[in-house]
């Protein structure tokens, strides 16, 4: 029995609701889609409605709107934090901003970030290559 006040449903639902749509102009469309699966579905490890990510999501202009919002977050001193532990502790390590920069994002981000987020998510038995 759990001692959530939210469900993860009600916490996608809320999401799928709220976060802003996929503008089509973007360089990579499918990515864009795939980039707000992930912040959906990360958002379902923990039990509050994602509101600071919506908030920052609906301030971005809307083409690459996700990608964006990943990569302004892609510096080393950022990595590694509480609520990355949390998710690869929790099964969810493919919705950690490290995971995106080790794999779909490594382009987008620097070769440190790229490379700190590989270490980090070796840590939990996960190789990205």
């Amino acid at each position: 029995m759990s001692n959530r006040k939210y469900t993860e449903e009600q916490i996608r639902e809320w999401s799928k609701e709220h976060f802003p749509p996929i503008d089509n102009a973007s360089d990579n469309a499918d990515m864009e889609k795939h980039l707000r699966n992930v912040l959906i579905e990360g958002s379902t490890y923990f039990d509050k409605y994602p509101t600071a990510a919506n908030r920052t999501l609906h301030k971005l202009k809307p083409i690459n709107r996700y990608r964006r919002y990943f990569t302004n977050r892609s510096k080393a001193e950022y990595l590694g934090f509480e609520n990355f532990h949390y998710l690869c502790d929790s099964g969810g390590s493919k919705y950690t901003n490290e995971y995106q920069f080790a794999t779909l994002l490594c382009d987008y981000v620097s070769d440190e970030v790229v490379g700190k987020s590989v270490k980090l998510l070796k840590q939990y038995g996960l190789q990205v290559f």
